[in-house]
């Protein structure tokens, strides 16, 4: 499970850097075209690729919650005092 949320968030990533990438070089040929209806078209591709770039990087996915929302209910250690040597106990909701 850890691995597919890992694979996830690469792929995540991979689409983040992908579109940004996209974005900036569509608002730069907007910025250097003369054509009216080219540099419109330009930025509006731009413009939908920075909308893409900033949705998958603040959208995880639902590998990427579960894991979180297991890692985040899980206990490491609890210490049972005892006469005897401390036990530790590992509790995962």
């Amino acid at each position: 499970m850890e691995e597919n949320a890992q694979r996830a968030r690469a792929g995540r990533r991979i689409r983040v850097i992908t579109h940004s990438l996209t974005a900036g070089l569509n608002l730069m040929n907007g910025f250097t075209t003369s054509s009216r209806e080219l540099k419109s078209a330009l930025f509006f591709l731009g413009g939908i690729n920075v909308l893409a770039a900033i949705h998958y990087a603040f959208t995880e996915t639902e590998e990427e919650k579960f894991l979180l929302r297991v890692a985040g209910n899980s206990v490491d250690f609890i210490l049972v005092p005892t006469s005897q040597p401390v036990f530790a106990l590992k509790v995962t909701f």
